[in-house]
């Protein structure tokens, strides 16, 4: 039994392990979606960049020439961040993949458990029967008549047979 304990606290740290790990996913979930959100405040700081540019190119023709560098190079930077969004959702993938394995492990372990529990509850039962065959050994009025049945004059302990016992007790 102590080595189904053992056993059994081996599991409980490993689950620790994995939902420290599962921590670790989600915290890297949280840092991809901070990163989008500012490559999204990037893509709007880009479009109120553009929105500039218009307004400019309307009264300079000149100036219009490095707003639409400006633009590409945008355009270029928001390429980028679609490039790396995808990437996350690639690992994100990963990390979906790698909890449903941890679930079915999780319920290999239950498993388990439950058939610890099934064993410990039969061990209860014979503990049970065990301890009513004691009862009756340890009371020795199970075996043997009480003291006030033995005859005066015979000395014998609660633990040995009353010589000469009157059964009738008459």
């Amino acid at each position: 039994m102590e080595g189904r304990v053992v056993e059994m606290e081996g599991w409980v740290v490993e689950m620790k392990g994995w939902a420290e790990e599962m921590e670790g996913c989600v915290g890297e979930m949280e840092g991809c979606v901070g990163e989008m959100e500012g490559c999204v405040g990037e893509m709007e700081g880009c479009v109120g960049e553009m929105e500039g540019c218009v307004g400019e190119m309307e009264g300079w023709a000149v100036e219009m020439e490095g707003c639409v560098g400006e633009m590409e190079g945008c355009v270029g930077e928001m390429e980028g961040c679609v490039g790396e969004m995808e990437g996350w959702a690639v690992e994100m993938e990963g990390c979906v993949g790698e909890m449903e394995g941890w679930a079915v492990e999780m319920e290999g372990c239950v498993g388990e458990m439950e058939g610890c529990v099934g064993e410990m509850e039969g061990w209860a039962v014979e503990m049970e029967g065990v301890y009513d065959l004691v009862s009756g050994i340890t009371n020795p009025e199970a075996f043997f008549p009480p003291r006030e049945c033995v005859p005066p004059h015979h000395h014998a302990s609660p633990w040995t047979p009353a010589l000469n016992f009157n059964w009738s007790n008459s």
